[in-house]
C-alpha cells in the first residue's frame, strides 16, 4: 500500500516532501488501493507540466520503476502520459 505522506507529497507536487517521505521509509513503487504508483500520480494533469516533470524526475532518481505492470486491463491507457513525461527527461 502506498505510504500516505508520499501520496500527499506527490499530489501537492512537492519534491522536498517526496524525498522526505522516501527517506522516512516510503516505497516509491508501492501501489494505492486503485493500483496506482506514485509515478502514475505524478503524471497528473492537475500538477501542471513543470511540477509533474520535477516529481517524475525525483521519483525516478529515488528508484521508481517505469515499466511496472498493472493488473487492470485499462492500465495501458495510463502508460502513454507516463511515457510522454519521461521522454522529456
Amino acid at each position: 500500500m502506498m505510504d500516505e505522506p508520499l501520496r500527499k507529497a506527490v499530489e501537492a507536487g512537492s519534491v522536498e516532501d517526496i524525498v522526505t517521505a522516501v527517506q522516512g521509509g516510503a516505497n516509491v513503487n508501492a501501489r494505492d488501493e486503485g493500483g496506482e504508483t506514485a509515478l502514475t500520480w505524478a503524471t497528473s494533469i492537475a500538477l501542471g507540466p513543470e511540477r509533474a516533470l520535477a516529481c517524475v524526475r525525483c521519483l525516478l532518481s529515488l528508484g521508481a520503476r517505469v515499466s511496472e505492470d498493472r493488473q487492470a486491463d485499462w492500465g495501458r491507457l495510463c502508460i502513454r502520459p507516463l511515457r510522454t513525461v519521461t521522454r522529456r527527461l
